[in-house]
């Protein structure tokens, strides 16, 4: 993957390349190898803890782009689903936060724990005590909301970048990025404000946790997680990540 480049004084630029193979930010197949070996089986940060301040209150997102809710229940505990109805496979929620989880499709509606509470009688399944949202991993670390597909893989969470820090009561901001989920890891890691990095997608800054998460192989989210301003440090992360990368794909 080119980046740029630097005119000699005989010939035209040079291209600066990256470490990874252009094809690897490229391929569906390489895309597909990352979400199944990363994305479904690490722990994803999806929200802060004051982002789900109530009982019923939810973030909707997705990881690796798979449909995910984080949810505030009754006894103070947050839950994780699949956001998928279990009639006909459609969203239940839209992204974003909210407090009422009903599909929009068919008025399907749960409670807080996703359990079937009622449907319209033309769609009424004929055992809705059998019919729940698809749970997933779920747990709170550092004031932070954290989901895994994989409940059953790692005991805990490996994410020491979230000790000490402070969220902070502004807003999340979501912006979509025409391109791979690692270039967009290499730009927040090369940044002047980076202060840590969690394999594989977790990047802090001087204000901020980013979450780079992709919704496929050439289009990806990422999420800043507004924190009390936290001190910089010095660190060659990007080589690190870029090691990573190569160790996962077979490569030296």
């Amino acid at each position: 993957m080119l980046r740029g480049g630097h005119r000699r004084a005989d010939g035209p630029p040079r291209p600066f390349v990256t470490a990874l193979p252009e094809v690897w930010y490229t391929s569906p197949d390489i895309w597909i190898a990352e979400r199944r070996a990363l994305f479904e089986r690490s722990w994803q940060v999806v929200a802060r803890g004051i982002d789900l301040p109530q009982p019923g209150s939810y973030r909707a997102t997705a990881i690796g782009g798979l449909g995910v809710i984080a949810m505030r229940q009754h006894d103070g505990s947050v839950r994780g689903f699949r956001n998928l109805c279990r009639h006909q496979g459609m969203p239940v929620l839209a992204a974003g936060e909210g407090r009422c989880v009903r599909c929009a499709y068919h008025g399907w509606t749960y409670r807080l724990d996703g359990a079937l509470a009622e449907t319209p009688p033309l769609v009424a399944p004929d055992d809705p005590a059998d019919i729940a949202l698809r749970g997933i991993g779920a747990r709170e670390q550092d004031g932070f909301v954290l989901l895994r597909f994989d409940p059953g893989a790692d005991s805990d969470p490996c994410l020491a970048a979230l000790s000490g820090l402070a969220p902070a009561p502004a807003p999340i901001v979501a912006e979509i990025e025409a391109c791979n989920w690692k270039q967009t890891m290499e730009r927040a890691l090369r940044s002047r404000c980076f202060v840590a990095w969690e394999w594989p997608n977790l990047v802090v800054h001087a204000k901020a946790v980013l979450i780079a998460q992709p919704r496929g192989f050439s289009r990806t989210e990422l999420l800043r997680l507004p924190i009390a301003p936290a001190p910089a440090t010095a660190a060659d992360a990007l080589a690190a990540f870029h090691a990573r990368i190569h160790a996962l794909h077979g490569r030296p």
